[in-house]
């Protein structure tokens, strides 16, 4: 039995074993090798996002009026969208940019 966190941090080598076992066992790596680029992928859009929230809400100290309500119901999108990704199945995202987009 092989440790995930292993493999998904030793992918090459982890490949290079299972190839001397035959080609489909190399080739079983594919599904995770592509679902820890895509975990890469969310936790780096997760991090993004925080910063900004972080920053936006240094910024709401200062601002005053109509230009802290625009950025408060910014924020309020931001943080509903990290609530939503939340809850999805990462198996079933099909655009896991989607709310980054929408928010910006």
């Amino acid at each position: 039995m092989l440790d995930l966190r292993w493999v998904v941090a030793n992918l090459d080598e982890a490949r290079r074993r299972l190839l001397t076992r035959g080609p489909a066992a190399g080739e079983a790596l594919a599904p995770i090798e592509k679902l820890a680029a895509e975990r890469r992928q969310l936790i780096q859009s997760s991090e993004t996002q925080r910063a900004e929230q972080r920053k936006a809400s240094d910024q709401m100290r200062t601002l005053k009026g109509e230009e802290q309500a625009r950025l408060r119901a910014r924020l309020k999108a931001l943080s509903d969208c990290r609530v939503m990704e939340g809850t999805l199945d990462r198996r079933n995202i099909s655009n896991p940019m989607a709310c980054e987009r929408k928010y910006r």
